[in-house]
């Protein structure tokens, strides 16, 4: 079993330099809401950082923000053109000194796995997707398999609708929900997606009050890799697509990114080489 420390000297200016040199998309308070839920749907990114009078700052765009605008409002039409800066997070900041043990420990305090880091001015973006890629360069590494971390998975029926959906991933605090006739999910990026589609937009203009009446089943679930609880947390993190959103299902149970790195960490079974 291993249960060590982790390198207290092991920088993000060092393991994760590659993440704070790459440009990272941002808006400027004022761009509409629905221009920036095109651009999270396109990119696949966490968060847009947004620029007020000219200037980063650590506030950004995230995906259940703007889709708790759109659900909790009378008026959608309007509601996606109101301006970035009216739903904005902030986000924690991190500098390229500090030490990856910081950073996860940051992570699991907030319960949020995102942080700004600045380089020359810039921003970027550090996230749990980031931290798994540091499993495959070696970084990283555990003894533990998926079934020592692998959390509850929650399911609807393929008919209950996005409304539904969204209610129970904010009760649960969860981003994903799991069609109960298969191996597919649904996640704030999904319904980002569905939200800011060509039929997405098209029926939120016909019909406003219908738009998170679709059913979970409409909305192009994604679908999860299935693995064995033996999987080492090595191997799990190279099947996971951190791009996508993708998570892993085990048994009965579901593996996350949170799940591959914050829990390790939290049982002192994640070890840096």
């Amino acid at each position: 079993m291993v249960k060590a420390v982790m390198d207290s000297e092991l920088k993000l200016g060092e393991c994760l330099a590659d993440v704070i040199k790459r440009p990272f998309p941002g808006v400027m308070a004022e761009t509409p809401i629905v221009v920036a839920g095109g651009f999270l749907r396109c990119h696949n990114v966490d968060a847009l950082f947004v620029l007020r009078r000219g200037t980063w700052t650590n506030e950004g765009i995230f995906g259940f923000p703007v889709i708790s605008e759109l659900m909790n409002t009378n008026d959608y039409n309007s509601s996606i053109w109101k301006e970035c800066g009216s739903i904005s997070t902030a986000i924690p900041h991190v500098s390229v000194g500090q030490n990856l043990v910081g950073l996860l420990a940051l992570f699991e305090q907030r319960r949020f796995g995102n942080a700004s880091i600045y380089l020359d001015g810039q921003p970027a973006l550090i996230s749990l997707s980031d931290i798994i890629r540091l499993y495959s360069a070696g970084t990283l590494d555990t003894d533990l398999k998926c079934a020592d971390v692998m959390s509850k998975m929650f399911s609807l029926p393929p008919d209950a609708t996005i409304g539904e959906a969204l209610k129970e991933m904010v009760k649960r605090r969860i981003r994903r929900i799991f069609l109960e006739d298969g191996n597919t999910f649904i996640s704030d990026r999904t319904v980002i997606r569905y939200l800011f589609s060509p039929e997405g937009l098209h029926l939120s203009r016909e019909s406003p009050s219908r738009t998170f009446e679709a059913k979970i089943s409409e909305t192009d679930p994604e679908h999860a890799t299935a693995v064995d609880g033996n999987t080492g947390i090595r191997e799990a993190a190279g099947l996971v697509d951190v791009a996508a959103g993708s998570c892993l299902t085990c048994g009965g149970g579901v593996v996350t990114p949170w799940d591959l790195v914050i829990k390790p960490f939290q049982k002192q079974r994640l070890v840096s080489r």
